[in-house]
């Protein structure tokens, strides 16, 4: 029975589970059209062909490996109508594919293994089945033939060739040679390509050996190369290319030979090395002779060259400073400053500088290409460039030049400074360390010479690159009718890489013109547009910081008007350089250690961090691109602080003021980065202090004149024109005095009130009396000047008292802490009493009559006891037991104010009549007595002795809450 008859009876006998209870009908010629495409994944090829109604197809592969068939079939047929099925069977008869669908279209897919299918041509049967109508099952089938043969891939080409152009006479000791291989077929899974060498046997003999394997990087797929130096010079020198299968076992291989002419750069490096700087970057170390090496490099090597062939050559004005920074990426710390500088100012031929500063950075980390070497030198010699280019018009590479790198390759040819490398000039490949001190050994023999006038002259205006744009003009006019500036936004418009930024601003029409602006930027780095700077362009920094960009706005109108405006910008928004240390970090050691002196940060004042560790590239200190600082405090508010400042050993900026930050633990991040590496670093739990600053004013006295200081806290402060001003260490209590005719002012300073302004009137009291009376209520006051009202003698704020009397009596102190109330005249007061306390509304005040007790309470800022009264409860600690005099007085209210208070009483006191202010019962009453505390409590208590009255002249502690 022919296959195309059996095929659909296999199918009704594997599927009458599938189909019982219908009828079917075989249909050997379908009226539909199917279409098959191949797909393999080894070769990503795809064929296609369409199957007609009497044909069978036959597909051809070149080579399949292993990978996966998929079959598109679209059918277009009066039967594809409900539920079609198509499956496929390979030639015995096994089903090897299977998909139900409802679309016209699908794929099959299954995969192809080596093992399975052998070489040649295999049978499959694609069968097409569809429910036609409801009792009819249709089936129709194709048959397709696929060749498959496994090709072994054979090497078909090799070539070594030398990236230092030895085959041009640039070659060196030590060649770096590339070596290819090229195969017929892509490489089988498990199939890699090595490379050999010939080495030496035991014996001495190295014909027919060849050293350790090594494996071939894969170029594409069917190209894999190899690097390696060749330390010895030599011809006819053999390698050897090898394809392995995945049991190790060679299927095939290629011998090949090349030469390794030598040539010395030895005198060069002499020359070069009687430079101070240029013996320090080990330019004849055989490991750094084939390494690419940087636009620095490139700048200070010829910048020591040019000053060996020419003394002379440097910038007229000795100072570095007096030279503008045209490169927002170079530090004035780093190693290649003063050459970068000097070539970027110096005019070769045409009047054109040795280094163009037309975009902004300098990218000192990037690798130097050939032709940027070959324009710096040519500009550094000051050779005239030629316009014949028929000298470099047989380089392969030549239509591949630009017109300006036609003229500097053409000059460099004519001086015998370039002689190409295997017949190609290769000017966008990077350049060796070697292939550049071939050339300068080339260049010895050229005479060279400069002058002053070749230089630019110092450029001292502001605004330089990368630093704060801008200067706001000192010749301001004044006019207190202009409105002053607003600044609403900051327009931004993308130029290229980088954002032209416009200042939107409502300004006063007379300061229309006359406005002036300033940015700065946390990185990156801003170009003047408009002379007023009201449009600037932004361009990114060199590497991608790790933070957005924080651009900072300010505005004057010439008015004396001010205006700040901040906005960020998205860093994503950019493109950024792929510099060194993106191709290859071990070239890069940027290892900063950053450590801060202190965790506490005083308001205006310097704050330092040190700065140790690496930043170096081949030697040279590489600098700091750009540092930024930024403050956060526990409540999330942050500050930024662009443009910080630094130099070889410390970041340094001075503390701003912030008054979110008073008194409070901030955070600070150091984000700093070269221009080719950005890192960051965070301090946690620094402690923020304000200043505290006491300033105010003292009256004259009754002839005008005003004392020569005021005395805080012990502290004489200068007066000048009835004006002072004191820099307090810390917060806290600080009593304000002048002599005894001058009012006393005491005053809190908190990180709420850091900055209080007092008013010390003058009242002409005569203070002979120890004790002054106590007058109903506090000072009047008027406005903010603490004026006391005609008649009232200086309070303290004590409970109201009515009378006083002078008569004396005695109590009795035992040795140790006592608890006591009394009117006491401090000159009165033994110096067998070595400490007295007092309580008064929520602070601690203190005094001794010894001397050096004294004026320690003094210099520590101690609220200071000017009277003792009776109504005021006190401690006094006692060296002996003795009898204190004390002056009479009556009491007659006993009200006190919510919290706790230290009370008082001349007579004995029934402690139910003790209320509080607000006619409460105190929650609480302590006494001290015989050294132990009584309690006095509506609530029950058992750990303490309570009590029901005070004696005369004993304190107590009273709670009302």
């Amino acid at each position: 029975m022919k296959l195309n008859r059996l095929i659909p009876l296999i199918l009704i006998l594997c599927y009458t589970t599938l189909f019982a209870g219908y009828s079917y009908n075989i249909y050997p010629q379908s009226s539909g059209i199917i279409e098959v495409k191949i797909i393999t994944r080894s070769n990503n090829s795809i064929t296609s062909k369409t199957i007609n109604e009497d044909n069978s197809i036959k597909l051809s592969f070149g080579s399949i490996i292993n990978g996966n068939i998929s079959l598109k079939v679209n059918v277009n047929s009066k039967y594809a109508l409900q539920h079609p099925t198509l499956l496929l069977l390979d030639s015995n008869g096994h089903i090897i594919a299977y998909k139900q669908y409802s679309d016209k279209s699908t794929y099959l897919s299954w995969t192809i293994d080596k093992s399975y299918l052998s070489n040649g041509t295999h049978n499959y049967t694609l069968v097409y089945a569809t429910n036609n109508n409801k009792y009819n099952l249709a089936f129709y089938f194709k048959t397709i033939q696929i060749t498959k043969t496994f090709i072994k891939p054979v090497i078909t080409q090799i070539r070594a060739a030398s990236n230092s152009n030895q085959n041009s006479n640039e070659g060196f000791v030590g060649s770096r040679f590339t070596f290819v291989s090229t195969l017929s077929e892509p490489l089988p899974s498990g199939y890699k390509m090595y490379i050999s060498f010939e080495g030496v046997t035991n014996n001495g003999s190295n014909s027919g050996y060849y050293g350790t394997p090594y494996p071939m990087i894969k170029q594409s797929d069917k190209a894999y190369y190899y690097e390696k130096v060749i330390q010895k010079a030599g011809n006819n020198r053999q390698y050897k290319i090898m394809i392995k299968n995945s049991n190790g076992q060679i299927i095939n291989s290629k011998i090949g030979s090349y030469a390794a002419k030598s040539k010395t750069i030895k005198p060069v490096i002499d020359y070069l090395d009687k430079s101070s700087v240029l013996n320090k970057l080990d330019l004849g170390v055989p490991s750094n002779k084939y390494t690419h090496f940087s636009r620095a490099e490139a700048s200070i090597i010829l910048y020591e060259f040019l000053k060996l062939k020419d003394p002379n050559f440097a910038l007229p004005y000795g100072n570095i400073g007096f030279y503008k920074n045209p490169f927002a990426d170079i530090d004035p710390n780093s190693a290649y400053y003063r050459a970068v500088i000097t070539l970027a100012n110096y005019k070769g031929s045409d009047n054109i500088t040795v280094l163009t500063d037309k975009y902004g950075v300098f990218n000192p980390l990037e690798n130097i290409t050939r032709f940027q070497f070959v324009k710096m030198i040519v500009e550094g010699l000051n050779l005239k460039k030629s316009k014949d280019f028929s000298n470099i018009r047989n380089f392969d590479d030549y239509n591949k030049l630009a017109n300006d790198a036609k003229a500097y390759y053409s000059t460099a040819v004519k001086y015998g400074l370039i002689k190409g490398d295997n017949n190609k000039l290769l000017p966008y490949n990077k350049l060796t360390m070697f292939q550049a001190l071939t050339i300068l050994g080339r260049a010895l023999d050229i005479s060279f010479t400069s002058s002053k006038d070749q230089f630019n002259m110092p450029d001292l205006t502001t605004g330089e690159i990368g630093n704060p744009l801008g200067n706001i003009p000192e010749n301001q006019d004044y006019d207190p009718t202009v409105t002053p500036i607003k600044i609403t936004n900051i327009a931004s418009q993308k130029d290229g890489n980088c954002s032209k930024l416009t200042a939107v601003a409502t300004l006063d029409p007379k300061a229309k013109g006359k406005e002036y602006y300033v940015w700065s930027a946390n990185f990156g780095y801003f170009k003047k547009i408009t002379p007023n700077n009201k449009e600037v362009l932004f361009c990114p920094s060199t590497k991608e910081p790790n933070v957005n960009y924080k651009i900072h706005l300010l505005g004057n109108d010439g008015y004396m008007n001010f205006a700040t405006f901040n906005k960020n910008i998205n860093k994503s928004n950019y493109e950024y350089v792929k510099n060194i240390s993106n191709t290859n970090p071990s070239e890069v050691k940027l290892n900063l250690s950053l450590s801060i002196k202190t965790h506490l940060m005083q308001e205006n004042h310097l704050f330092v961090i040190s700065k140790s560790g690496s930043l170096y590239e081949h030697n040279l200190n590489i600098g700091l691109e750009k540092v930024a600082v930024t403050l956060q405090n526990e409540d999330g508010k942050t500050y930024t602080i662009n443009n910080v400042k630094w130099n070889n050993h410390s970041i340094y900026f001075i503390v701003p003021s912030v008054k979110d930050f008073y008194g409070k633990f901030v955070t600070l991040t150091v984000d700093y980065g070269t221009n080719d590496t950005y890192k960051a670093k965070t301090f946690n739990q620094i402690m923020y202090k304000e200043n505290f600053i006491i300033s105010g004013t003292i009256q004259p006295d009754k002839i005008g004149n005003y004392p020569k200081y005021v005395t805080i806290n012990s502290k004489q402060v200068a007066v000048t024109n009835g004006k002072f001003l004191y820099f307090a260490p810390d917060g806290g209590n600080y009593k304000i005095s002048a002599d005894k005719n001058y009012q006393t002012v005491n005053i809190t300073l908190t990180d709420q009130n850091p900055r209080p302004y007092v008013y010390i009137n003058y009242a002409g009291l005569d203070y002979a009396n120890n004790i002054p009376n106590i007058t109903t209520g506090s000072p009047q006051t008027t406005g903010s000047s603490n004026k006391i009202s005609s008649g009232s003698n200086i309070t303290t704020g004590s409970p109201q008292t009515t009378g006083s009397s002078n008569k004396s009596k005695e109590i009795a102190l035992k040795k140790g802490w006592n608890l006591i109330s009394a009117n006491i005249n401090l000159n009165n007061i033994p110096k067998s009493i070595k400490y007295i306390w007092q309580y008064k509304q929520g602070q601690w005040f203190a005094y001794s009559p010894l001397e050096k007790i004294q004026d320690s309470i003094n210099a520590s800022g101690m609220n200071a006891i000017t009277s003792i009264n009776a109504d005021e409860g006190t401690w006094v600690y006692s060296t002996k037991r003795q009898n204190l005099q004390i002056r009479t007085s009556q009491l007659t209210t006993y009200n006190y104010s919510i919290g706790w208070t230290l009370a008082g009483t001349n007579r004995d006191l029934d402690v139910n009549k003790i209320i509080c202010e607000d006619g409460s019962q105190p929650k609480s009453i302590w006494e001290f007595k015989d050294n132990k505390w009584l309690l006095h409590t509506t609530s029950n208590n058992k750990t303490y002795s309570s009590f029901d009255s005070i004696s005369a002249n004993n304190g107590f502690w009273i709670n009302c809450k």
